[in-house]
């Protein structure tokens, strides 16, 4: 698997690992170290993508200064998470799930 992975060329070495996530649950987990050149290459940014970089940003940014952000820090706030589908935001219940999986497989990984 490290083989087929070292074969990108925006790969400069590979290790493949299985591992444990949780008791009889075993995963491939591979790790990749890029090849410098090629990910300058690949991240130089065209207009298009610096306009869509920066109205993320601006985006971002009015998040952080909302109303219900600022009067609870540590509330469920989903605001700007949109469909990439249809442009909606996206139902609470699906994000609070996500993001409970999410966690759960995180704690599997018993980080430290």
């Amino acid at each position: 698997m490290a083989a087929v992975l070292r074969e990108h060329p925006g790969v400069r070495n590979a290790a493949v690992i299985s591992r444990e996530i949780a008791p009889g649950d075993r995963r491939l987990v591979g790790y990749v170290v890029p090849e410098t050149a090629y990910l300058e290459h690949a991240l130089s940014a065209t207009e298009e993508e610096r306009k869509r970089l920066q109205k993320w940003r601006k985006t971002f940014d009015l998040m952080q200064f909302a109303k219900e952000g600022a009067s609870a820090p540590l509330a469920f706030n989903i605001a700007g998470w949109n469909s990439s589908y249809t442009r909606k935001p996206i139902p609470a219940e699906e994000m609070r799930e996500w993001v409970d999986e999410t966690v759960k497989d995180i704690l599997a990984l018993q980080p430290k």
